[in-house]
């Protein structure tokens, strides 16, 4: 008994302070991708992705300029490839607002979006080497000019931008106004391709000037809260380089509906829906607009705003636009970001459970006879993995809070893989060694 109670106490030691070293190093990129992505990946696809989610967040509405908009738009070519060039129409996203505007003038006060999110890059002007403004891009920008009841986000992909850097007075007015708010939309990818985290802000540099441009997710956060954006407030409140509290949840569609050419996904998410672009807005219900926040972006299928999300259990794709609506959704439901379990209750509760199962599944073995070291290791790390995942995600549902179940598992079966190896070395030096004496 005393030597189980040792053996036992010596392996949840030594689980323990490899943990401890992985929980502090946790932020570098090879204990990132190799280690801290694993569970978040398998708990996400396994347990999140399909869980119905109710969030304090206003209605949020995506519409999409889909494979359905770009055929009827004649904006696909007989191989349903973009015929266009490389800049997607901005009379077509002109279009869009002027019909948001028209719907605001019809609805009822209280039913008007309290927000619009273009997903769209306005680095350049359509007109190449972009000096100067195209026929749509002066369309684009006499829309944008007038006064409207809701505020217009627009992406900061480049140092210049040429509706920021507008000299039309309307423009400039409505910028200092923040009803025209440019922000940053930078997702960050891991060394093995996938993307599963946000940059807070972002800086750039222009004219020898450095300014700081919160992530648009961040932004409509605060609008949705404090109709203003206030960056200073931001740095205060969310983190930058943590890699845990970037992250978002990713969520699946639970049904998609065509009617009329007007396609609809619901998300497990309950206050997200994506439509078509193609669907008319005057055909939804009106009261879902109130305080809403509205999105723009292009979901069709050869959009090459395409990220990769998952890498362990499966490679999942999502264009840009649907991640920035689940890391809004995320945002809404951690109240600003996920936190990581501290330090020292997660050191507690690694060696409290290793020790006490081990010593619990071994004294039972001594109770009944049973000498299997191999049914021992795996009775032990099934029973840890059962309770380490229950905890986790109760931890993370109720409490919003990551413990990385997998991290510890796989550390003591690294030691038991270790152990088993040294076992079979020793057995086999101690046959050499027998046979040399007998001889």
């Amino acid at each position: 008994m005393i030597k189980l109670i040792r053996d036992s106490f010596l392996k949840a030691c030594l689980v323990t302070i490899f943990f401890a070293i992985v929980h502090l190093l946790y932020n570098i990129e090879f204990v990132r991708s190799n280690i801290e992505d694993i569970g978040f990946d398998i708990t996400n696809k396994m347990i999140l992705e399909t869980r119905e989610q109710n969030t304090s967040s206003p209605k949020v509405i995506l519409f999409g300029f889909d494979d359905i908009y770009m055929k009827n738009e004649g904006l696909f070519d007989e191989d349903n490839k973009t015929n266009y060039g490389y800049i997607f129409p901005r009379d077509k996203i002109a279009k869009f607002i002027n019909d948001i505007d028209e719907l605001c003038q019809e609805i009822e006060p209280e039913n008007i979006p309290k927000a619009l999110f273009i997903d769209y890059d306005f680095s350049y002007t359509s007109i190449p080497y972009g000096k100067e403004l195209s026929k749509e891009d002066k369309i684009l920008i006499n829309v944008l000019k007038k006064e409207r009841p809701y505020v217009v986000l627009l992406p900061k992909t480049e140092t210049g931008n040429f509706i920021e850097q507008s000299k039309d007075k309307n423009i400039q007015k409505l910028i200092v106004e923040q009803k025209i708010i440019f922000v940053s939309v930078v997702f960050l990818t891991s060394s093995d391709g996938a993307t599963r985290r946000y940059l807070s802000y972002k800086t750039y540099k222009n004219n020898r000037k450095k300014k700081l441009y919160l992530n648009v997710d961040i932004a409509l956060w605060q609008l949705a809260r404090n109709n203003t954006v206030d960056v200073s407030l931001a740095q205060e409140q969310f983190m930058k380089h943590d890699i845990v509290s970037n992250r978002f949840f990713l969520k699946s569609y639970k049904n998609k509906s065509i009617e009329d050419s007007c396609q609809t996904s619901q998300s497990y998410w309950s206050n997200y829906i994506m439509y078509s672009a193609y669907c008319s807005i005057f055909d939804i219900v009106e009261e879902d607009f109130a305080g809403s926040i509205l999105m723009l972006g292009g979901t069709y299928s050869e959009n090459i705003d395409d990220f990769k999300i998952l890498d362990v259990v499966g490679d999942s794709r999502l264009k840009g636009v649907e991640l920035h609506a689940n890391t809004l959704m995320s945002i809404f439901h951690l109240d600003r970001q996920l936190m990581l379990l501290k330090f020292w209750p997660s050191i507690i509760l690694v060696f409290s459970l290793f020790f006490l199962i081990n010593l619990l599944i071994g004294f039972i073995f001594l109770l009944y006879f049973i000498d299997n070291k191999k049914l021992h290791f795996i009775i032990v790390l099934t029973v840890t993995v059962a309770i380490m995942i229950t905890i986790s995600i109760y931890l993370l549902i109720s409490k919003s809070i990551w413990f990385n179940w997998f991290v510890p598992v796989v550390i003591y079966e690294i030691f038991d893989i270790l152990s088993h190896i040294k076992l079979k070395i020793d057995r086999f030096q101690k046959r050499k060694s027998d046979e040399i004496i007998s001889t």
